[in-house]
């Protein structure tokens, strides 16, 4: 097949850019094992797009083919245990791959950067990586437009740097580099063009790519140097972006849950500390409790206006309720966001100053989101039951607001999950024991098993995808299905986010220190018990509740010791009541007020969701990239005007003259109608232009075409009236012009984004070319 191979300059550039917008993503995904392969996502469909230019694909093959392609090379890398060999995909492996496109605003609203490069994620960067490459490559193999070919790279840089975070100076100098190299590449190439046969055998440079190369190494340079340098350069932005949201002070607890973070904790390829705690005995370290289910995210629901807070529980130390007293001293390592682990409940507290306290799930949050290097004390009043003590318990009977926002369920969630767990919980005739079938049911290895790598996004479709199909997952599909189909039965429930007891590092009789990492992230349901409280399961395989007193999930009593650190280490003050079972201890009542927690109250019933919030964020990303796209057409727009008058208002009328036959032939430029360098103006106007379609303004670019020979080769300067009548010819050229081209391709032409002709053939836009065609309106020149 003949072939028509495009100019390699612009190409290589283009791959110069895209390889650096590749690279910018260092500052959102954690590690380094993703690099080359969005490094091959940025520079293949460079190289697919100048083969098919060469071999004159149509547009619909080229488009097939590179859609295919970036697919195919994100469902190999994301998932390549669902392909065969690792090359061709399954077909199990594409509907993973579905879900992972469809998931795709659930990932930009819950991604917690640095995010690891895994799953989902991953798979998104790969796609709008391969999508951005292959967008400007074709512009820049296709069209002549010299934006439209750097505008994709540069709205997926824009999105990298709003979403990113750490240090932005390398990878910005780089990429205004590629980006500085591309326009020189597009200049020299242009150059490289207009020239004659003759004028091209040489070694001659471009003075002007010469000296702006020169000139963008200088500048790039002093940006990256001399910039951060400059005075206020590291003061606060005027408007930050960054906390955009994030309500009105302290009237509103605004953050990203916990929970959208616990699997790209646990698949970290290395386990970061995270905080060490030295305890006087263990438990889960708890962040929060969500208890607001839309069908798609568990989130914090509500805030109440109280005071102070009230024990869990009530009847302290009645109904065979279990307590046990744990003082905590917390070192806070690298953890971001708004809230601080405690075990449940706390109850004292010391060492934070602007602490906020949610009363339902005695939450602790601090308006800070960075902590590093913070130290607590925490005294907690963990609240537990034996099995039998919460089989004599009475029905819940739904009584306050508490309780009712404990039980909602939203209208979307699929019936096949509230007929499942009907099911499982069917000839249970009390509370626990429906929690105790639930939990069971996720705990049998027959029908569930534990699995790090699975990706589900947080929906009614995935949560049936879950109990019926993949069957496999780690603690957040587990303990949000559990609470989910608890409530379809009744059972008021939410889902308690925190971590295990972590490694244990030092011991001594009266306390333990142990180290918290992303390891040992974690996610379980908490039930709601009457006269008892808030009690935890555990649904997710091969994890066990350790610490709650009475052994309330059951998990315990055949537990292997604690991998973290085995025992139980330390000793605790431990009351209880009398129980079922016939235990007796002495009773202590656990503190009723709370006067070291301050809570400030918020204005509204109801916190900001973190839906909320990352809506707004993807708002204000969507915007920047919009305001950015606007910003280069008003600028373009801005730059063709004040050429215009520039040239319009010259000082002499010989440089008017000029400037009006610069004008006519930019105008015709764009409908890809170039004059010869070795043609003449009249010769261009006679012959040239006609035969590429521009027929329609034959006598007025004729007599500009005249005005133009006779100011440049005459002794003495034209008449102002010759100047004004070479612009009356240029505007009546552009007129023409503008009446035989339709409306969309009148702005595709205006942002230079025309079809290119041909290497070596003969210009053509419309009308009759030399080979006899006829343009798409019929007409002829």
């Amino acid at each position: 097949m003949a072939t028509t191979r495009p100019h390699p300059t612009p190409l290589l550039a283009v791959a110069a850019l895209s390889a650096a917008t590749a690279i910018a993503l260092t500052r959102v995904f954690a590690h380094a094992q993703w690099l080359v392969p969005a490094l091959v996502a940025a520079l293949a469909p460079v190289a697919i797009t100048w083969f098919a230019v060469a071999y004159r694909w149509s547009a619909r093959t080229a488009i097939l083919v590179i859609a295919y392609g970036g697919a195919w090379w994100s469902a190999i890398v994301v998932h390549p245990d669902r392909t065969i060999a690792h090359v061709i995909p399954t077909l199990p492996g594409l509907g993973v791959w579905l879900r992972g496109v469809l998931d795709t605003p659930h990932v930009l609203r819950t991604a917690v950067v640095p995010v690891p490069p895994v799953g989902n994620a991953l798979q998104l960067a790969l796609g709008a990586l391969w999508l951005s490459a292959a967008g400007a490559a074709w512009s820049a193999a296709k069209h002549d437009g010299v934006l439209a070919a750097m505008l994709p790279d540069f709205a997926m840089f824009i999105a990298i740097a709003a979403l990113g975070k750490g240090p932005y100076l390398a990878t910005t100098t780089l990429w205004c580099v590629a980006a500085v190299g591309f326009l020189l590449a597009e200049h020299a190439t242009a150059t490289f063009r207009s020239r004659t046969a003759f004028q091209t055998t040489g070694t001659r440079r471009s003075r002007l790519v010469t000296g702006g190369a020169f000139a963008a190494v200088a500048a790039v340079m002093f940006g990256a140097v001399v910039g951060p340098r400059l005075p206020e350069a590291e003061s606060a932005p005027l408007i930050n972006y960054k906390h955009f949201g994030n309500g009105n002070q302290n009237t509103q607890i605004v953050d990203i849950s916990p929970l959208v973070g616990i699997g790209d904790k646990l698949r970290q390829p290395r386990a970061t500390a995270l905080f060490t705690v030295t305890a006087s005995a263990p438990a889960r370290w708890r962040l929060m409790a969500l208890d607001d289910f839309d069908g798609a995210f568990w989130g914090l629901h509500n805030t109440t206006t109280a005071s102070t807070l009230t024990p869990g529980i009530d009847h302290p130390g009645a109904n065979g309720a279990l307590h046990t007293l744990v003082t905590q001293t917390y070192a806070i390592g690298p953890m971001s966001g708004k809230f601080l682990p405690a075990a449940y409940q706390a109850v004292r507290n010391s060492g934070i100053t602007n602490l906020v306290v949610i009363p339902d799930s005695a939450t602790l949050v601090v308006p800070d989101e960075n902590h590093q290097g913070l130290h607590y004390d925490v005294t907690s009043n963990l609240v537990g039951a034996s099995p039998d003590t919460l089989r004599a318990l009475p029905e819940v009977t739904p009584t306050d607001d508490a309780i009712i926002e404990n039980l909602a369920l939203p209208a979307r969630l699929s019936p096949l999950v509230r007929a499942e767990a009907q099911r499982v919980v069917r000839g249970a005739t009390n509370e626990y024991d429906k929690a105790r079938l639930l939990q069971d049911y996720f705990r049998d290895p027959a029908r569930f098993r534990y699995d790090q790598a699975v990706d589900l996004s947080e929906s009614s479709d995935a949560m049936v995808t879950f109990l019926f199909h993949e069957r496999r997952g780690f603690c957040e599909q587990f303990a949000g299905t559990f609470a989910a189909m608890a409530r379809a039965v009744g059972l008021p429930t939410r889902v308690a986010v925190g971590f295990q007891r972590g490694t244990l590092t030092s011991s001594s009789p009266d306390h333990s220190t142990y180290t918290v990492t992303t390891k040992d992230a974690h996610a379980w349901p908490e039930v709601y018990f009457p006269r008892i409280g808030w009690v935890g399961f555990e649904p997710t395989p091969q994890r066990y509740d350790y610490d709650s007193p009475g052994d309330p999930s059951g998990t315990k009593a055949n537990a292997p010791p604690y991998a973290g650190g085995g025992g139980q280490p330390g000793t605790a003050t431990t009351t209880s009541t009398p129980t079922t079972g016939g235990t007796k201890t002495t009773s202590v009542s656990p503190p009723k007020h709370l006067p070291n927690l301050e809570v400030t109250p918020p204005r509204s019933g109801r916190t900001t969701s973190a839906n909320q919030r990352s809506g707004a964020a993807w708002l204000l990303v969507t915007g920047i990239v919009l305001g950015a796209l606007a910003a280069a057409v008003g600028g373009i727009a801005g730059v063709q005007f004040a050429r215009r008058w520039r040239r319009s208002h010259a000082s002499s009328a010989r440089a008017r003259v000029s400037g009006a036959w610069t004008q006519a032939t930019e105008e015709l430029a764009r409908r890809d109608i170039r004059r010869r360098p070795s043609a003449t103006a009249v010769e261009f106007a006679m012959r040239e232009a006609p035969a590429a379609g521009a027929g329609a303004a034959g006598p007025a670019r004729l007599e500009l075409a005249q005005l133009q020979t006779a100011a440049r080769y005459a002794i003495e300067d034209p008449a102002d009236a010759d100047a004004d009548r070479a612009w009356e010819c240029a505007d009546a050229i552009g007129e023409a012009l503008r009446a035989a081209t339709p409306r969309r391709e009148r702005i595709r032409q205006r942002f230079g984004l025309t079809r290119r002709s041909p290497r070596g053939g003969a210009p053509h836009t419309g009308g009759q070319s030399s080979s006899g065609r006829l343009n798409p309106r019929g007409s002829t020149a």
